[in-house]
């Protein structure tokens, strides 16, 4: 049969029906894929959709987000193409005169530092590795290299120093090549890496120590390598029988050395105290039920060290030390199951008020509250389109008092919480639109993250 199109009025109409539907699916094509739900996601049922996010660019412009309580704003900081976040950090992470930064660690193997201007938060990728990641600390580990640093790790077991970016230079009038943004510092074969604990660990050596926690039990010291003038060295120091999901380091006291809680999958928090030999372990607490997370009350002059815990049924609880060196008990919170961040530091204008900070599959992030002399209380600050694996405390915003919250998890993205401009302080004029933009915000596909150089 001859199927060929005779009429020439007939033969355009085809013509254009075709050069239409071209149309769409060419620029389809050229724009850059937003994220979608994958297989493995459809596993959890907190998981969100990314249809769920603002639209608008956060490295063009602050993006406010709904739901969050009278006292305080919500800003959307990225979207990611990646289900989990699996660790945040927050603070000045790369130059401690430089802007804000936020950084985040995900299952793709990758360490995305976002860095804020303005209230804009520009994403770079500073660590593509092959394994997820979900270590990472700021600190003086090596005295070689000016200024502090920022090292990031995983399931690889490889420690990546992230550089920080310098200030452009021009030579002959061009940008002179930046460096890489990152460098493999140090790596030990078989280890996933879960938790850095950086500071002043080990009293009999000058400096800061680091120790490298892993998801299958050994522990490893981590230093400068006296053989590599821009390396580090890692070596086993013994081996927690378990996985650490969490560790955070007690600083020295009159009479107590400096001590790292670490929490393990077992349910037990240890309490390591460096030694010349590896490290002694005592235990904080042996819980009946899984734990996930844990923080440290911002310290106080006069005040005892304060350990909070969250277990996975959802139950919070408060460690008081006391004089004698044991542990007091105490359940200050029963919540939604599967807590998955905690976040102490001071988040009321009043600073004889103690609060912490929670946020799990729930997706609301909850802030717990007491007065001296009254009860604990709590207080949903904010409810996410997912829900939550991780929420750290930080300083980003000088307009009030308190310190601000960034999160993440199983949302597709990274948000920061902070008090509207003006909480805390007394006699200073405030904005009357409490801190949020006041103009219509474009809605255009986010910027992808550059990618390293």
């Amino acid at each position: 049969m001859n199927t060929t199109c005779r009429h020439p009025l007939a033969a355009l109409v085809i013509a254009a029906l075709l050069l239409l539907l071209a149309i769409p699916l060419d620029a389809q094509e050229h724009q850059p894929a937003r994220p979608t739900r994958d297989a493995n996601a459809n596993l959890w049922n907190c998981t969100g959709s990314p249809d769920d996010l603002p639209q608008a660019d956060p490295a063009g412009g602050e993006v406010p987000l709904p739901k969050a309580s009278a006292e305080w704003n919500a800003f959307h900081l990225f979207t990611s193409d990646t289900w989990r976040v699996h660790a945040i950090g927050a603070g000045h992470l790369t130059r401690p005169d430089g802007p804000p930064e936020v950084l985040f660690l995900d299952e793709l193997g990758r360490c995305i530092l976002l860095t804020g201007d303005s209230g804009k938060y520009s994403p770079r990728v500073v660590v593509e590795d092959s394994a997820s990641m979900s270590a990472w600390a700021a600190g003086d580990l090596d005295p070689r290299v000016p200024g502090t640093e920022l090292y990031v790790g995983g399931g690889s077991g490889h420690v990546h120093r992230v550089n920080a970016r310098p200030k452009r230079r021009w030579v002959a009038g061009q940008a002179a090549p930046e460096s890489p943004p990152s460098t493999v510092v140090g790596s030990f074969e078989g280890a996933s890496l879960s938790k850095f604990v950086l500071g002043e660990i080990d009293v009999s050596r000058p400096g800061n120590e680091m120790l490298a926690f892993t998801n299958n039990g050994p522990l490893l010291d981590v230093r400068p390598d006296p053989n590599d003038g821009d390396g580090l060295v890692l070596t086993q120091i013994g081996d927690l029988g378990a996985r650490c999901r969490d560790a955070v380091l007690l600083p020295a006291t009159d009479g107590r050395p400096p001590r790292i809680a670490a929490l393990l999958e077992t349910g037990e928090v240890g309490l390591l105290v460096r030694t010349e030999a590896g490290f002694t372990k005592s235990s904080m607490c042996q819980e009946d039920g899984s734990i996930a997370r844990l923080a440290r009350r911002a310290p106080s002059a006069g005040q005892a060290e304060v350990v909070y815990v969250a277990r996975i049924d959802g139950l919070i609880l408060r460690f008081l030390e006391q004089a004698d060196g044991t542990w007091q008990r105490e359940p200050i919170y029963a919540g939604p199951n599967g807590p998955r961040g905690l976040a102490a530091g001071h988040f009321d204008v009043d600073p004889a008020v103690e609060t912490v900070a929670v946020f799990g599959y729930g997706k609301k992030v909850q802030l717990l509250r007491r007065r001296p002399g009254s009860a604990w209380e709590v207080e949903t600050i904010f409810v996410d389109t997912g829900g939550g694996h991780w929420l750290t405390a930080g300083e980003l915003d000088g307009r009030n008092t308190t310190d601000e919250l960034v999160g993440g998890g199983f949302s597709y993205h990274v948000f920061l919480l902070t008090r509207v401009p003006g909480a805390g302080f007394t006699g200073i004029a405030v904005d009357p639109d409490h801190g949020v933009p006041d103009y219509a915000i474009p809605a255009r596909t986010p910027r992808e993250p550059s990618a390293p150089r």
